[in-house]
């Protein structure tokens, strides 16, 4: 999808078994199996993918676990040969040219070709590839703009909400969370477009459709520990009991529902403010150098932990607290 967009949706009563990811990788992975069933019922041909790209080593690690997996990822392009691609068992597949790989073995290969294109379809046929045995399926993007259509007409039958709607939700959700914070003596600060709103607009910047606060690293421990335990409409999503949040918190309003495409992940939830965890940052220049690489090093670790987690059916073990050097 060329960009990500929102369908926000209204819901009576409250319910929490409405939480979930989506990752379009597991259908492509399905997909691929399915029809390798049926051209290689016994398993007797090499499969190859045409074509490294970001996600072809988490598709093998998919698709090896359903049996099928890749024994060959060929590129066209010299800048790609040599690069790898994760496989399992802590075993890696080398990218190599497409020529070296498939002529040789043109009739006892499966060649995987994600999207149509002509050019490389040609190049296959002409280096003795059947069509029958080119599986052409289509990007992660197409994938994702299906599913979450999907998703959008199982809610179509919710009311949708108004961007007004959806931030009287919000500030009505805030206000949870000040009571909460006053009543068990937690401090906390709006944050971003959310101060700059209440500063200048006396509530929301008009065209603004989300809330930020921090609390101080005690307060926001003592929150996620205490918030789930006394209430029921509203919950807490985090690290520890959820997959929306890896780099922070949502407080979430159960009596909506929230649909929205991120970080190449359908994502079906509620609407919320995010609770975002204030800590210090070093003096010396050198410290703050390492500690920005570890936060991006971080940020790249949780969309890979977040990916892998939605698409394997037997759960990589990842340490995500654990501080990275």
């Amino acid at each position: 999808m060329k960009s990500f967009f929102q369908s926000l949706k209204k819901q009576k009563n409250s319910y929490q078994d409405h939480y979930k990811i989506k990752n379009p990788l597991t259908q492509m992975a399905d997909d691929i199996c399915r029809q390798v069933k049926i051209i290689d019922p016994k398993k007797e041909k090499y499969i190859a993918w045409y074509g490294r790209s970001t996600y072809t080593g988490i598709v093998n690690l998919a698709l090896t676990e359903r049996g099928h997996p890749l024994h060959y990822v060929v590129d066209r392009r010299p800048k790609i040969w040599g690069y790898s691609v994760e496989a399992a068992n802590n075993y890696t597949l080398v990218t190599l040219p497409v020529k070296q790989i498939i002529k040789p073995m043109h009739k006892e290969i499966i060649v995987i070709l994600p999207s149509k294109s002509p050019r490389k379809l040609n190049y296959l046929i002409k280096l003795g590839v059947s069509e029958e045995n080119i599986l052409i399926v289509p990007d992660r993007a197409e994938y994702l703009e299906k599913i979450f259509n999907d998703c959008k007409q199982e809610v179509s039958h919710l009311q949708e909400m108004t961007h007004q709607e959806k931030q009287c939700n919000m500030f009505e959700t805030l206000k949870v969370f000040r009571d909460f914070c006053d009543a068990h003596h937690l401090r906390y600060f709006l944050a971003g477009g959310t101060l700059l709103g209440a500063i200048r607009h006396k509530g929301f910047i008009p065209w603004d459709d989300d809330v930020d606060v921090y609390l101080p690293d005690k307060d926001y421990e003592k929150f996620l520990k205490k918030f789930n335990d006394e209430s029921n409409r509203y919950s807490v999503l985090s690290h520890e009991n959820s997959l929306f949040r890896v780099d922070g918190a949502t407080l979430v309003d159960n009596d909506t529902v929230c649909l929205r495409c991120k970080a190449n992940l359908v994502q079906q939830f509620s609407v919320g403010i995010s609770i975002l965890r204030l800590t210090g940052y070093p003096d010396n220049e050198e410290e703050i150098t390492t500690k920005t690489r570890a936060n991006k090093m971080l940020e790249k670790v949780a969309y890979s932990y977040r990916t892998r987690k939605t698409l394997l059916m037997e759960q990589p073990s990842i340490d995500m607290t654990k501080e990275i050097e």
